[in-house]
């Protein structure tokens, strides 16, 4: 081998070594600072001590937001549960944690309970973008909620009602509730709901204003599907009795499958 070949391997393996020992000892001196960053940009809000606020009766519940500021870059994620009541204790009461209440305004307005959060405030709180423990409960007997907010899911259970109307661009969750009509507006594709334990009379379901969407275990009486594009429907035949396509126009499609027991299908 040659004077000048051996050189330049020899250049380019101490250059390999050099940047293989400078890759490992810049990981071991920083894998503390990493690991922290990463951990502290999720901050929580204490749920230590759940409070109760008097509020008016109302039919409707709007969850927003006051935002002073267009550059404030804040998530909030939570959940608004809604649960029957019962004692009289629970009655026109608003459930949250102590230390929410400073950065959420109440009001009432006509039949409407309003819950905005203060995003300046929360943001100059805790300096950081993503805050969880944004949790809310209310014992009703009515489920009408309105939620701009896209990290609160709206968690409704073990409600009797006739009429379950929810419009929100977040996550929904429907458990072992007895209800007559449930409708369902403005989900986005990146979000998703599920029905479970319950029994209900008809749901009405617009492909195009949700997301993923799932049931089990429960008995619907009436499905009405609508959409303007394909959609697909996968559930078991005791899930729901009557099933109807309402397509928005000619090219919309509708692939159903079927599991499980067997199931009679009639077609007009």
């Amino acid at each position: 081998m040659k004077l000048t070949t051996k050189i330049v391997l020899g250049l380019f393996i101490s250059i390999f070594l050099l940047s293989f020992v400078a890759i490992i000892g810049f990981s071991f001196l920083d894998r503390g600072k990493y690991d922290n960053r990463f951990v502290n940009t999720f901050l929580s809000i204490s749920q230590e001590n759940i409070i109760a606020v008097e509020i008016e009766p109302y039919q409707t519940i709007k969850i927003d937001k006051i935002q002073t500021q267009d550059k404030v870059n804040v998530h909030p994620t939570g959940t608004i549960q809604l649960k029957p009541i019962n004692n009289q204790e629970e009655t026109n009461k608003l459930f949250l944690p102590e230390e929410l209440l400073q950065f959420t305004d109440i009001v009432s307005l006509n039949d409407t309970l309003i819950i905005r959060l203060k995003i300046n405030e929360i943001r100059e709180k805790y300096k950081n973008t993503l805050i969880e423990g944004f949790n809310f409960f209310v014992h009703t007997n009515t489920v009408d909620v309105l939620c701009n907010i896209n990290g609160i899911k709206v968690d409704v259970s073990n409600i009797t009602t006739d009429k379950i109307h929810i419009k929100t661009t977040g996550h929904i969750e429907i458990d072992s509730c007895q209800v007559n009509l449930i409708e369902l507006y403005d989900i986005s594709d990146s979000r998703s709901f599920l029905f479970k334990n319950s029994k209900i009379k008809e749901l009405n379901i617009d492909f195009d204003q949700m997301g993923s969407w799932k049931i089990e275990n429960c008995e619907i009486e009436v499905l009405n599907l609508t959409g303007s594009k394909r959609h697909n429907v996968s559930l078991t035949p005791s899930e729901a009795k009557i099933m109807n396509w309402i397509p928005k126009n000619e090219d919309a499609q509708l692939t159903v499958t079927l599991r499980g027991d067997t199931a009679r299908i009639e077609v007009p």
